[in-house]
């Protein structure tokens, strides 16, 4: 068996179809997605999911790389943006890593991004008062009161406030302090002004 390595722009045939490859990282920084040019179908990863996308710092993720990728998934979608243009083709389903097929593209990436920007303004608003915040806290008001509380989202919502909580701090909007508490000496900038890659 021969394996060969693709990346970004990559076309290749398997089992008389021809699919071009889109690097579709933040997740994960490897993360790649497969368009099935005659088709339109848009093999995702895990770019695009159902529920809260998680972002790791343990594993090199990055909000505005996924927003970036959410954005390009949520254009072909439209037919609109570059890859569209430049392929002449539409996504018209998607075949997400996990959970079921679906015909709504640009919704579904729509709907991640609002997941995520929900959990950005949960942790702003924790930080909003100047005292020291811990993690859980920040997203706290996402997890609810416990009943029904799934493991696997609960870990997903708290990844993804410590990795909003470290972008923060990187780009100099919060403070990190040495115990794991992460403070804000002022207003927290709304999401388009810390990622402007994820924006349209």
């Amino acid at each position: 068996m021969r394996v060969r390595e693709v990346g970004e722009g990559d076309v290749f045939a398997l089992g008389g179809r021809t699919f071009r490859v889109l690097e579709t990282d933040g997740h994960d920084r490897y993360h790649v997605s497969y368009l099935e040019v005659e088709t339109g179908r848009l093999f995702l990863g895990d770019v695009v999911l159902a529920t809260p996308v998680p972002l790791s710092p343990w594993h090199g993720d990055s909000a505005g790389q996924w927003l970036r990728s959410v954005r390009r998934v949520e254009e072909l979608g439209e037919g609109q943006g570059e890859d569209a243009r430049a392929l002449g083709v539409r996504a018209v389903r998607i075949i997400p890593g996990h959970g079921m097929p679906s015909t709504l593209v640009a919704p579904s990436a729509a709907r991640a991004r609002n997941i995520f920007l929900k959990q950005f303004e949960a942790v702003r608003s924790a930080l909003g008062d100047g005292r020291p915040t811990h993690p859980v806290e920040a997203v706290e008001g996402m997890l609810g009161d416990g009943r029904g509380r799934n493991a696997q989202r609960t870990s997903a919502l708290v990844s993804t406030g410590l990795q909003i909580l470290l972008e923060l701090a990187e780009r100099e909007a919060v403070e990190r302090l040495d115990d794991g508490l992460f403070v804000a000496h002022g207003p927290v900038p709304p999401w388009e002004g810390i990622w402007p890659e994820g924006a349209k």
